[in-house]
């Protein structure tokens, strides 16, 4: 990597920084951001352990920290007295990454067959509806 490359990263890394869209997209495209979305029912509160109950403990302790500090920070959940819950921003956010999921789920069915049993993650997708 040269100092071109670098200096691009940095400015990336900035623009993310002071864009709340780009925040979005970044912390969205992670492995688990999806699924703990979609399992957060809007007017329920969570303690950090029944967020990481959703994945059978399988993400990082550390990792899913971060995920919810950047989730109140672009205003997709809020937390008082220490549970989190998701905001009306956040709703309007799960609406449409389950349309989305539908969106491509419903022509993918042999897809979904055949992954189902390597796919780690694919089960973590359900809804936990409204």
């Amino acid at each position: 990597m040269n100092n071109t490359d670098n200096q691009e990263n940095d400015d990336y890394d900035l623009y993310v920084k002071k864009c709340p869209f780009l925040m979005f997209c970044n912390i969205m495209g992670r492995k688990w951001a999806c699924p703990i979305i979609l399992n957060l029912k809007v007017g329920k509160k969570y303690s950090f352990s029944e967020i990481i109950d959703f994945t059978s403990r399988r993400i990082n302790r550390t990792l899913l920290s971060t995920m919810l500090k950047e989730f109140i920070k672009i205003g997709i959940l809020d937390k008082k007295k220490g549970k989190y819950y998701i905001t009306n921003k956040g709703e309007i956010v799960k609406d449409n990454i389950s349309m989305i999921k539908s969106l491509f789920l419903r022509d993918c069915k042999d897809c979904i067959e055949q992954i189902k049993d390597e796919c780690e993650i694919l089960e973590y997708f359900k809804d936990g509806g409204n």
